[in-house]
């Protein structure tokens, strides 16, 4: 179970990016699970309760599933901080590829999607998170993906409980809708 929002949280979204050589993240979405990540530059201002897309690395270099930071722990003596992360969907079965998402005019500019971005944790603006929740949806009702499962995630995503003082826009509420 996550735990509690803090008091006034504002909800933030990041990309999380997995390193196939230790992330194969095809087997690891699995709805419920939460697994430990870990990274050596974490965000000042991200928090529990916050959304996550996956980003498979390269070679793949694309988006492939939600879900959500559950704990966040303080560095280690390496410097490394870990972090725990519940998966909301499988794998999505036709993912957003890079080259679609560079060419997008909102999510263009996410500092993931630059050539030779290094790191774990990449921050999104609510407008680029909102619109890769719609790209999503997109691909999930017109390429296998199982739409209702999407529809769940991306409504817990986007209603989080307490103080919480991110929202998507009306028209993603509407457009969401089954």
């Amino acid at each position: 179970m996550l735990g509690a929002y803090p008091e006034n949280h504002v909800m933030r979204f990041w990309i999380v990016k997995g390193n196939p050589s230790r992330n194969n993240l095809d087997k690891m979405l699995v709805v419920g699970k939460v697994e430990d990540w870990v990274t050596r530059k974490p965000p000042r201002d991200w928090a529990v309760g916050d959304g996550v897309f996956f980003w498979k690395g390269a070679p793949a270099l694309r988006l492939v599933g939600l879900g959500r930071i559950d704990a966040l722990r303080g560095a280690d003596a390496n410097g490394e901080t870990w972090f725990d992360l519940l998966y909301m969907t499988a794998s999505i079965e036709t993912p957003l590829g890079i080259e679609e998402l560079r060419s997008d005019p909102v999510v263009g500019t996410a500092s993931f999607l630059k050539a030779g971005a290094a790191g774990t944790v990449f921050p999104l603006t609510d407008a680029q998170a909102e619109r890769l929740l719609r790209l999503v949806q997109r691909n999930s009702s017109t390429r296998g993906f199982a739409r209702a499962s999407f529809v769940s995630a991306a409504s817990t995503l986007t209603h989080c409980p307490g103080a919480c003082s991110w929202a998507p826009s009306r028209s993603w509420a509407a457009a969401r809708s089954p």
